[in-house]
């Protein structure tokens, strides 16, 4: 049976290749969370580490997820969420954004070199994590929507 066919995707190189890098991605993100603020001694600080790794994750979940929705329906719902979210996101939380960046990081970035770190953990999760749910969701449809599109059985029996 063809890779393509039993994997149900167009690029299953593309995509086994990006999930390789995604688990390589996903060990260095959790070394470093034992390695970010010196949590090999403190247990708090790695829970902390890898809380912020976890929310990047599910957060870049979400992204990748809307970047490539499988149907019509789910681009319109998608695009309504969206639209929601960055009325959300433009207006309350990029206000107090500024504040807490002028109030904790920026005022002695060397005193937060241990918030900076976890903001790179958090963005090394996301965006592993939006990449892969992206790549994987584009190139792998579900079998339905293969049909509808003209790649499935029936519509080849049919012909």
């Amino acid at each position: 049976m063809e890779l393509g066919k039993r994997m149900n995707s167009y690029a299953p190189v593309t995509v086994l290749f990006t999930n390789g890098i995604f688990l390589t991605v996903l060990v260095v993100i959790t070394v470093l969370a034992g390695h970010v603020a010196s949590s090999a001694s403190d247990t708090d600080a790695l829970w902390i580490n890898v809380l912020v790794s976890l929310i990047g994750g599910l957060c870049g979940w979400i992204v990748g997820t809307g970047l490539a929705p499988y149907s019509p329906q789910e681009l319109k719902r998608f695009r309504d969420i969206s639209v929601t979210a960055s009325a959300f996101l433009s207006g309350y939380v990029v206000s107090k954004l500024d504040r807490l960046l002028d109030a904790t990081l920026l005022q002695n970035p060397t005193d937060h070199a241990i918030a900076w770190e976890r903001a790179g953990l958090f963005i090394a999760a996301f965006l592993a994590t939006a990449i892969t749910v992206f790549i994987n969701r584009f190139y792998s449809p579900p079998i339905k929507m293969e049909d509808e599109i003209g790649g499935g059985e029936e519509d080849k029996k049919g012909r």
